[in-house]
């Protein structure tokens, strides 16, 4: 046992002085926060499986977790001081975009209704308001603000507001209005939630060829959206691509 543990420690030390100077070479080649690299420079080994928490494993593409929770809370309080010192509908706004990022849309709402109080017709408000309203659940109130946007503006946000209002549309009872919307976005824009709620409706229908042309021509279309949005859209594109899989397989 002890010619064990004498073979093992040697062994364990390399591995961790490996772990540490790949920690190490990784934070400068990715040019990560310099409190990253000073604390990797000067204290070895102990800050090696935080790194690796943060940026590998629960990784964040271009910065970790928990560089990203940092720069979120630091964003909000910037903005917070910001509409402290000057209230405007603007500097409320961009707070209240930033609420929604943080997952708090009760306090978006409440930066959204001094916005609504000074523009009552501000699209970006009501669409806020409306995406807020969703994810609390209280469609109803959700569906007014954004009826009012695509009234105004149909194509508002690329489709987004439309497919949103569709959503709301379908929480309100009113599915067959909900799939016209969804058939006339997946019609007009590259938007593969919309393309493939509307061909799994095609599908349910027994519409299989109609289902496949949509989803072959939203998937080799895709290479036309920027990274950022393919990023955004991953889980829809990955479903279309399986769901035609399944229709090209008989399934």
């Amino acid at each position: 046992m002890n010619d064990f543990l004498t073979i093992l420690q040697p062994l364990v030390l390399i591995a961790l002085f490996g772990a540490w100077v790949y920690c190490l070479v990784d934070a400068l080649r990715q040019h990560r926060a310099w409190p990253w690299i000073i604390v990797l420079l000067f204290v070895p080994v102990l800050p090696v499986p935080f790194y690796l928490l943060n940026f590998k494993l629960f990784g964040a593409q271009e910065g970790g977790r928990l560089d990203s929770t940092l720069r979120t809370r630091n964003g909000l309080r910037a903005l917070q001081e910001k509409v402290a010192e000057n209230g405007t509908a603007g500097a409320h706004l961009r707070l209240a975009g930033a609420y929604l990022r943080a997952e708090d849309p009760m306090k978006a709402l409440q930066s959204l209704g001094q916005v609504l109080e000074m523009d009552a017709e501000n699209l970006q408000a009501q669409y806020l308001a409306g995406l807020a309203l969703l994810t609390l659940g209280n469609a109803e109130r959700a569906l007014t603000h954004l009826e009012f946007v695509v009234s105004k503006d149909p194509g508002y946000q690329w489709g987004e507001a439309r497919l949103a209002y569709a959503d709301a549309l379908a929480l309100t009872g009113d599915p067959e209005q909900c799939l016209r919307e969804l058939e006339s976005i997946a019609g007009q824009y590259l938007l593969p939630e919309a393309i493939v709620r509307h061909a799994r409706h095609l599908i349910d229908c027994g519409d299989h060829d109609r289902a496949r042309e949509a989803l072959r021509d939203m998937l080799s279309r895709v290479k036309e959206m920027n990274p950022e949005d393919v990023k955004r859209h991953k889980m829809w594109i990955r479903r279309g691509a399986e769901d035609l899989n399944q229709l090209d397989s008989g399934g």
